[in-house]
C-alpha cells in the first residue's frame, strides 16, 4: 500500500518491552492520559482516528511509543506534544485483533515469517504506524482491533 506523506501531533512515552507487557503501559498512557489530551489539538483530520508509532532502541528492549493524530494545514501544538511528519513511503498493511498481550505475536509474525520470505526490505525511511479507531479502541478487550503499517522497499 502507498500512502501520501502525513503530518501528526502527539506526546511520546518510553518503556521497555517487559514492563509493557507486564503492566499494559502503552494502553494505559492512551487511555489514562492521550485520550484526554486529544481535545487540545486543533486541526484533526479525522476525530476518530488516532496512530501510534512505536521505536525501540538498539537493544530492543527500550521502547519509545508516540500516540497521535493525523492534523491538516493549519494546527495547534498544544504543550507537551510535539509534531511528527511521516514521510511518503510504501507500506505493508496487516492487522492485529484481540489483547493487547497478543501484540508481539502479530509482530513476530510480521517481521520473522512475512517480511523474510515476501520479497521486500523493511525501509530506512518509513515509520512503522499503528492505526486505531476511536470508537472500537478499547486495548483491554479480546476484541480490539489496529491496522499495521510497515515501511517496506
Amino acid at each position: 500500500m502507498v500512502r501520501e506523506a502525513v503530518k501528526l501531533v502527539g506526546m511520546t512515552i518510553q518503556t521497555t518491552v517487559e514492563e509493557n507487557l507486564k503492566n499494559f503501559t502503552i494502553a494505559k498512557f492512551h487511555n489514562e492520559i492521550f485520550n484526554k489530551r486529544m481535545s487540545e489539538i486543533n486541526g484533526k483530520r479525522f476525530e476518530n482516528i488516532k496512530y501510534g508509532i512505536c521505536i525501540s532502541d538498539e537493544t530492543g528492549e527500550n521502547i519509545f511509543h508516540t500516540a497521535c493524530v493525523e492534523v491538516g494545514n493549519k494546527y495547534s501544538v498544544p504543550e507537551g506534544m510535539e509534531v511528527i511528519e511521516i514521510p511518503y513511503s510504501r507500506y505493508m498493511r496487516s492487522f492485529h485483533k484481540g489483547p493487547p498481550e497478543k501484540i508481539p505475536e502479530t509482530y513476530y509474525y510480521i517481521y520473522k515469517e512475512w517480511l523474510p520470505y515476501c520479497g521486500y526490505e523493511l525501509s530506512k525511511t518509513g515509520k512503522d504506524l499503528q492505526i486505531y479507531d476511536c470508537k472500537k479502541f478499547d486495548m483491554f478487550s479480546e476484541e480490539f482491533e489496529m491496522e499495521i503499517f510497515v515501511p517496506i522497499e
